[in-house]
């Protein structure tokens, strides 16, 4: 063999390692758990106020909620979330609090007027329905350390390409607490908005769906549903969220994130 032939063979032999290389780089994405975190809102903003609209949807049985939601991270990494129903009368002064320690530990507290105080929610509770909706109580306040996420494919949809990340959780015991054992995501992958995720039980059956719609960017590059339907697929009903007037970036204290602001009148 000439040496003009082994110099381009070296030279084909080190653009192949080159491109096996450089390719491998070039395909390396985020972690399941990354492109999550990507797609929650309070790891692009440090405080959200949200004006929200709730539709309970049974039939041609339509219940109209409103409520204002307030969400914070904190500067040692913890999350805060509070919301409050204003309408109608049967559950104005409601209100939810979920507090996500820096350490992964959270709790979540309700108030309701006709109790007159506040309540600790239970782990067993977490799958239980949130306000009468579809939502359940760990749809609202998901801690995504009680799960393994896997990302399993991008798929290609039209011209955009989508994440789709498979979260499973972590044990039977909370398996058993949230009331399903598999949830996909699917996710924007240039924007990092959910898309859509679908809830299965043991059996291998899609028991939720969620959908969203109307994007919103909130802040350059970053973007929000402003439409959330979550169906329950076993008994056909389904719950309707819109967000209204969002405010970002306020400045939200940590002092206002407490059980007594749970109680406070409107």
């Amino acid at each position: 063999m000439s040496n003009i032939n082994k110099k381009v063979i070296l030279f084909l032999i080190v653009v192949c390692v080159f491109l096996a290389i450089t390719g491998s780089v070039g395909a390396e994405e985020l972690t399941g758990k990354e492109i999550l975190e990507r797609s929650r809102i309070l790891d692009t903003v440090s405080d959200m106020e949200a004006e929200m609209e709730m539709n309970i949807i049974r039939g041609d049985r339509i219940r109209n909620r409103e409520l204002i939601m307030f969400s914070l991270r904190g500067d040692d990494g913890s999350e805060m979330s509070l919301m409050r129903f204003t309408a109608p009368s049967d559950v104005q002064g409601s209100g939810f609090l979920t507090i996500t320690h820096s350490d992964g530990q959270e709790e979540n507290w309700i108030y309701l007027p006709a109790l007159g105080r506040e309540r600790r929610i239970i782990s067993d509770e977490r799958g239980g329905s949130f306000m009468g909706s579809d939502f359940t109580i760990e749809d609202i306040s998901q801690t995504l350390t009680d799960y393994e996420h896997r990302l399993i494919e991008i798929l290609q949809d039209a011209d955009r390409e989508i994440y789709l990340v498979e979260s499973i959780p972590i044990n039977e015991e909370i398996k058993g607490q949230v009331g399903f054992s598999r949830l996909l995501s699917y996710i924007d992958k240039e924007k990092g908005y959910l898309i859509k995720s679908e809830t299965y039980a043991d059996n291998g059956e899609m028991i939720k769906l969620l959908e969203t719609g109307s994007i919103v960017e909130i802040l350059e590059g970053i973007y929000l549903p402003g439409r959330l339907v979550m169906k329950d697929l076993e008994t056909g009903g389904s719950t309707e969220l819109i967000y209204g007037d969002i405010k970002i970036n306020s400045g939200l204290s940590p002092d206002y994130f407490t059980r007594r602001q749970l109680s406070r009148p409107l």
